[in-house]
């Protein structure tokens, strides 16, 4: 590790620096990792190498991420710095020859982030970071457009939603473009031109298809332990006994954003990739089925994919569509049908840890 690029790593959330960290070590950097500003700046002071400083902005205590960047600066004058937040940045503080990422990002957009500064006029502040670890990502073209990195699906919950707020935003922002501009649904909207409804609480788990920084995808997932839609909203979709209990949640509000925002991500791709992410997130969290409400014709590709759907009832009209619910059963071989498609056994879930046990058994 003595031969890798160092970098300093500020981060005051958990959550972040869990699933950071090992990307970093992975594309063969050494991590020093402080938790806030008034550590960082401790660190600094023994450090002898330092190759990037990564931090964030806004941290608990004395020293914020603008501060530091000075301090680190004046300590080492040609060392590049990434500020990073889920905030706008505040125009004029950032030093020379810094670069901004919005939360959440990947670590391709960090090498990436690199590359850039490499290019332009202060390349003499990256030119100990070894190339062989910029290998792995395409570089940022003249408009920043990071390429050729396919987009990673991240869980948020009440526990790290204050990371995403601005995604969760452009989120809310599609469901109203997509279900209510577009299938005309009767739901709650505010004058922010967002879709949110009663569900939309601290029971529920949002997945969001992300890349460099935009929407592309999303769905939510709710507990059946607890109210959801077939429970209070279309219970004629179940004859019988409603399905319930910790390894069954309700699936819904799965959407694709139009294709000129996805780019060269198809509608077909973003849908694969936030069908996959169900599958890991519910393997990994002891979840073993799905109950969602669709039409009867999306059965079969269902199938195609490798679940097991059964129906709950029969077709019910509601607004104006014909809709069944469905209980989805899956497995590992469902994973492995995926990867299969995919062509690779790539995770398509950022991080390591997707939701607390809390909120599991809800």
């Amino acid at each position: 590790m003595a031969n890798n690029a160092v970098v300093l790593f500020v981060e005051d959330e958990p959550l972040v620096r869990e699933a950071v960290i090992p990307e970093l070590e992975e594309a063969g950097f050494e991590v020093v990792v402080a938790d806030n500003g008034d550590e960082a700046s401790s660190i600094l002071r023994k450090m002898r190498r330092i190759d990037l400083l990564l931090t964030d902005i806004r941290m608990p205590g004395r020293i914020n991420g603008w501060d530091l960047a000075e301090m680190a600066r004046g300590r080492h004058p040609h060392l590049p710095v990434i500020y990073a937040s889920g905030f706008a940045p505040q125009q004029g503080s950032e030093i020379e020859g810094s670069l901004f990422l919005p939360k959440p990002y990947r670590i391709g957009e960090i090498l990436n982030a690199i590359e850039e500064l490499k290019s332009h006029e202060h390349e003499h502040l990256v030119q100990d970071l070894p190339s062989a670890k910029r290998q792995r990502c395409t570089a940022r073209g003249t408009a920043g457009v990071v390429k050729n990195v396919d987009p990673l699906v991240y869980v948020v919950t009440p526990e790290n939603e204050s990371l995403y707020q601005i995604q969760l935003n452009q989120a809310y922002r599609l469901r109203h473009q997509i279900f209510l501009e577009q299938q005309g649904w009767r739901a709650l909207a505010d004058p922010k031109g967002r879709e949110l409804d009663e569900f939309d609480n601290k029971n529920a788990v949002h997945m969001l298809c992300i890349d460099q920084g935009e929407v592309l995808g999303y769905q939510r997932l709710l507990p059946t332990t607890r109210p959801h839609l077939l429970s209070d909203i279309v219970p004629e979709l179940c004859v019988g006994e409603r399905p319930v209990g910790a390894h069954i949640w309700e699936l819904s509000h799965h959407c694709i954003a139009p294709v000129d925002r996805a780019g060269r991500n198809s509608a077909g791709s973003i849908a694969n990739t936030l069908g996959l992410a169900l599958v890991e997130w519910g393997l990994e969290c002891g979840v073993t089925r799905f109950v969602i409400e669709i039409e009867p014709t999306g059965i079969i590709p269902l199938v195609q994919l490798g679940f097991q759907p059964m129906p709950l009832g029969p077709p019910c009209k509601i607004r104006g569509r014909d809709l069944i619910g469905v209980l989805v059963a899956f497995d590992k071989q469902t994973l492995d049908r995926f990867r299969k498609m995919r062509g690779n056994e790539k995770k398509v879930l950022a991080g390591t840890s997707h939701r607390p046990p809390a909120l599991l058994h809800a």
